[in-house]
């Protein structure tokens, strides 16, 4: 009577049950929850593990293993350059990094421009090709400018190419017996790279090299550049020493004068002397600091013989026929069986005027 009243099912009807299966979420403006970080997503996640760790084993083989890392420099066309001295030019890069991160003695990172610029920098070359070959190899290929004499100044060595252009600096027990020997006697400050002869120069030493012991019967023992005088430099010597004549001659005039203005007259002329004189050396002093171009300028040179006499040629004029004259004059000599010891030296620069000074 009390008891639960059974429901019968209607027929043709089942029976369902509604399931909730995402619970609503709220979220709370005032506390937010934090977002797992990358580690532990990718802690969560094994394949990304994975790839992480293949990317850092493929980094770590072409960038930082030794398979990769450069240990052969092969050098191809030096001649006077050692092989140390164009392998350290090459190492250069090797200290430094590129990307922080990376050495350059890689394969991959190593910056063969920056090696090719030192090269050029350091080394007188006319070509320089560094090619890279896998997996650790390095290849210079260069070509040196070729030396041709000896050139000494303020007692240092150098090698001069046929451009007259300095190639290399070297040490005495370097010199090449059987390149001529060319003495400068300017004073400059030689580097690599710089101009000291012209092209006619050097092919009038050649010239010389060549026939001066056949016309002669006397050996070379070097050739010699004479000292070398800037145009400006002679013009205001000329001109300080027209503005001391001046003020000599007005000193002579104002003592012609009368006795009584004697004494007045020739303490003006001795303070305007003194101030001429000290402009003129400041002019000497403002003028010896600057400096010309000598290159252009340097038209004469002496031949210093084994014998000890010495001859002036210059390269305006013909050679050969400065040699010539040269030859009869030695012949003539000989023929009034004068010797040549007493010869101190013989000036062929003035066509066909030839001087000749005694020791």
């Amino acid at each position: 009577m009390f008891g639960r009243k059974k429901i019968k099912n209607v027929r043709g009807f089942r029976k369902h049950e509604i399931k909730i299966i995402n619970k609503p979420v709220y979220d709370n403006p005032y506390y937010k929850r934090k977002n797992p970080g990358f580690i532990l997503r990718l802690f969560k996640n094994p394949r990304r593990i994975i790839t992480v760790l293949i990317a850092l084993g493929v980094i770590y083989f072409f960038f930082y293993s030794s398979y990769f890392r450069i240990n052969t420099v092969e050098i191809q066309g030096n001649l006077e350059l050692t092989y140390d001295q164009i392998r350290y030019e090459v190492n250069k890069p090797f200290a430094a990094r590129r990307l922080i991160f990376f050495r350059q003695s890689n394969f991959f990172i190593y910056n063969k421009k920056a090696a090719e610029k030192a090269l050029w920098d350091t080394f007188v070359l006319e070509k320089v090709d560094i090619r890279k070959k896998l997996p650790n190899k390095i290849i210079v290929t260069l070509k040196e400018k070729i030396p041709n004499l000896t050139l000494i100044n303020q007692n240092r060595y150098y090698y001069l190419d046929r451009e007259g252009i300095v190639t290399h600096s070297i040490n005495q027990a370097e010199v090449k017996p059987n390149f001529p020997i060319v003495e400068d006697l300017n004073e400059r400050n030689i580097k690599l790279k710089d101009q000291i002869l012209s092209k006619e120069m050097i092919e009038a030493i050649f010239t010389l090299n060549e026939k001066f012991n056949s016309k002669t019967n006397t050996g070379i023992d070097r050739f010699l550049i004479p000292v070398v005088h800037c145009p400006k430099k002679i013009e205001s010597e000329d001109e300080t020493d027209n503005q001391l004549n001046s003020n000599s001659n007005s000193n002579s005039n104002s003592n012609s004068n009368t006795n009584a203005n004697k004494n007045t007259n020739s303490r003006i002329l001795n303070t305007n002397t003194a101030k001429s004189t000290n402009s003129s050396k400041n002019i000497n002093s403002s003028l010896e600091e600057e400096e010309c171009d000598i290159v252009p300028l340097t038209q004469d040179i002496t031949v210093k013989t084994q014998e000890g006499w010495q001859a002036f040629f210059t390269i305006t004029g013909d050679l050969g026929a400065q040699l010539e004259r040269l030859k009869i004059y030695l012949l003539d000599k000989a023929a009034e069986k004068e010797t040549r010891d007493n010869i101190n030296y013989i000036d062929l620069r003035f066509g066909e005027k030839i001087f000749m000074m005694e020791k």
